[in-house]
């Protein structure tokens, strides 16, 4: 497979659901089958090839999709990059407080 068995990887990997799921788009691969997500054909060794989750759906698979090797054509790990920038949008943004002072430094009163 494409990842190490605790690498820290999600344990929806590690299940024998997608286990099963990923032995079967391989099972149905054929070389220069195109890419879920860029289009562009996958070449082998198939353990470098994800199955790629439905974002709407983690329980239903896209299709294979370029993982821990880059595309040839456009040199990019078409799930890993995807599954990063889903995660990247799903984080909480922080509220930026701009800083005030209660003090009014330089400012001077009016002389009397």
């Amino acid at each position: 497979m494409a990842f190490k068995v605790g690498s820290g990887s999600s344990p929806i990997y590690r299940s024998g659901t997608h286990k099963k799921a990923r032995a079967a788009m391989l099972a149905a691969y054929r070389p220069g089958d195109p890419c879920c997500l860029c289009g562009h054909p996958m070449w082998p060794p198939t353990s470098t090839l994800h199955a790629d989750h439905d974002p709407a759906n983690p329980n239903r698979y896209r299709g294979l999709a370029h993982g821990t090797q880059p595309c040839q054509d456009c040199g990019v790990r078409c799930n890993v990059v995807d599954g990063a920038k889903r995660a990247r949008a799903r984080q909480v943004k922080p509220k930026i407080i701009p800083f005030t002072t209660s003090r009014r430094w330089g400012h001077h009163p009016p002389p009397p």
